[in-house]
């Protein structure tokens, strides 16, 4: 085999590699952009999903408490001031344990994609040297 026949046959095989490399990497991008994509959309769900459950509990708190200081009010007695107070009072601890439960589950939710995203990652930089090592070993 002749230099020139040696040469050419190392750039076919470099060019394989590199067209191997480039399909890989190619399929890894559409991968992570899928996975992005249905990450995303499974967030807006989860999000969605809480906003919900708030204001569904925000709306049964209103709800019950209301008929009850309507009930009250209606008698016109001066004893009920001290009643409606307390109604009020209960039905905003409500609310407002309503809005810290949905405050958590975002919280939990956010830490969650948090730790997704960096396992995402770390996969990635674990995997583009593995990429770049195969492109690299052909022989020269």
């Amino acid at each position: 085999m002749t230099r020139t026949q040696h040469l050419g046959g190392c750039r076919k095989l470099e060019m394989s590699t590199l067209a191997l490399a480039t399909m890989l990497l190619g399929g890894c991008a559409s991968i992570t952009s899928h996975t992005s994509n249905s990450a995303m959309n499974h967030l807006e769900q989860a999000n969605h999903k809480i906003d919900a459950s708030e204001a569904r509990c925000v709306s049964e708190a209103e709800t019950s408490s209301n008929w009850q200081i309507e009930n009250l009010a209606s008698g016109l007695d001066s004893l009920a001031d001290p009643q409606i107070s307390s109604l009020t009072e209960q039905r905003d601890r409500m609310i407002a344990a309503c809005k810290s439960i949905a405050t958590q589950k975002r919280e939990a939710l956010a830490s969650n994609e948090r730790a997704e995203y960096q396992a995402h990652g770390d996969a990635e930089r674990n995997h583009l040297p593995l990429i770049m090592i195969m492109a690299g070993s052909g022989p020269h």
